[in-house]
């Protein structure tokens, strides 16, 4: 297909690639669409790949499937380097995670196989026709990694076009990625709040499918009637990831030969 605007050129690396499901049997399914692209494709310079399904094969929401997604890759990364905290752990690492655990209600055939993998036009691995997965991963790694390390939180059914769009994720901490759009779309998603004239960069506060009423109220729309929705892209640092899985009782413990282990609160 020529002239493909996701099949870009990476010039960000990624070191691993994580993607959620709702539970094992899908991520079972998950892996088995991966294992080929890992062999010959694109994700094969990639240094590791987790599929992380929910706890107990229950629906745990994209927040809790972020922390527990996380805590499977820092197990990794602990058997792998040294640290003295879960920053230090993932400091200097890329990590690219696809939110993929939701069902497929208007593309009824991708309901048990997922929205990750459905077909689009465009050249895949071995031959195959490419999916929404290989257009996505296209897509963030032209973003240029944050200086230290980062956790990059994308949902698996929003192709963004940054490779068209650049944006930069400059600052400390969580980095949220908005799009303006109008009333009438802003309705229908997540909303960002900016901040006042006067006060830091920092969201002001964040609404989930807010009603006009509510959206004014905010100042969530600016006189042009425009909005900052949500594009489900965030981007965390280490300090970040650190602070989230401390909240959530998730330690490092290492010994006095170096060893060290994740250790989650029961």
């Amino acid at each position: 297909m020529r002239g493909n605007p996701y099949c870009a050129r990476m010039s960000g690396r990624i070191d691993w690639l994580v993607i959620t499901a709702a539970n094992r049997r899908q991520a079972r399914a998950y892996a088995s669409q991966v294992a080929p692209r890992a062999e010959h494709g694109p994700l094969s310079s990639v240094a590791g790949i987790v599929v992380s399904p929910d706890a107990c094969d229950a629906r745990i929401g994209s927040g809790a499937a972020t922390v527990l997604a996380l805590v499977r890759v820092a197990q990794q990364l602990a058997r792998r380097k040294k640290a003295a905290s879960i920053a230090e752990l993932f400091g200097g690492v890329r990590v690219v995670m696809l939110h993929s655990g939701g069902d497929s209600r208007r593309l009824p055939m991708y309901a048990a196989e997922g929205k990750l993998f459905a077909t689009l036009p465009m050249p895949g691995a071995g031959g195959r026709c490419g999916a929404l997965l290989d257009a996505l991963v296209d897509d963030l790694a032209t973003l240029e990694p944050r200086a230290g390390g980062e956790v990059l939180v994308a949902a698996g059914d929003a192709l963004i076009g940054i490779a068209r769009d650049p944006v930069r994720l400059d600052g400390d901490g969580v980095i949220g990625v908005a799009q303006r759009a109008g009333v009438e779309r802003a309705v229908r998603h997540g909303v960002y709040v900016a901040a006042r004239e006067g006060e830091d960069d920092r969201v002001h506060a964040f609404l989930q499918k807010p009603g006009e009423g509510e959206l004014a109220a905010a100042g969530a729309v600016d006189a042009r009637g425009i909005a900052l929705v949500d594009t489900g892209l965030l981007s965390l640092d280490p300090a970040a990831v650190g602070a989230m899985l401390a909240g959530a009782g998730v330690t490092l413990a290492c010994d006095a030969d170096g060893g060290c282990e994740i250790v989650v609160a029961k």
